[in-house]
């Protein structure tokens, strides 16, 4: 990188206080995930990694951390998009344009290996 500035995207998979309460909302009151695959801290070797001088070598890539491995994701393809041509975007029109293209609402989520989504109420 021409100034020593990176930037690249982590899409963590860990057991947090968020997904912690909804296994207790579940009926799941399973133990903290300390010292398992699920462990938060198990992403933080990548952060310090992609911090250091060997890890300015990556930049604008996609990392994945599931319990103890880490991913590299290819590069991402473009499913939709919102097109104008006005040479400023109108929020207004971000707003009208939203559900009848990119429209995520329709749009299911990927599944996620070893993950099992619950569905919406």
């Amino acid at each position: 990188a021409r100034y020593g500035v990176t930037s690249n995207c982590i899409a963590p998979l860990a057991s947090t206080r968020m997904t912690d309460r909804g296994r207790a909302a579940s009926g799941d009151e399973s133990a903290s995930a300390a010292g398992t695959p699920m462990d938060p801290r198990n992403v933080a070797p990548l952060l310090v990694w992609l911090a250091s001088d060997e890890g300015g070598v990556a930049n604008g890539r996609i990392f994945g951390v599931s319990g103890h491995r880490i991913s590299l994701y290819e590069e991402p393809v473009r499913e939709r998009f919102l097109y104008s041509e006005q040479p400023l975007w109108d929020i207004d029109k971000v707003f009208e344009l939203w559900p009848k293209t990119i429209g995520l609402q329709d749009y299911p989520m990927p599944e996620i290996q070893g993950i099992q989504r619950q569905p919406q109420q």
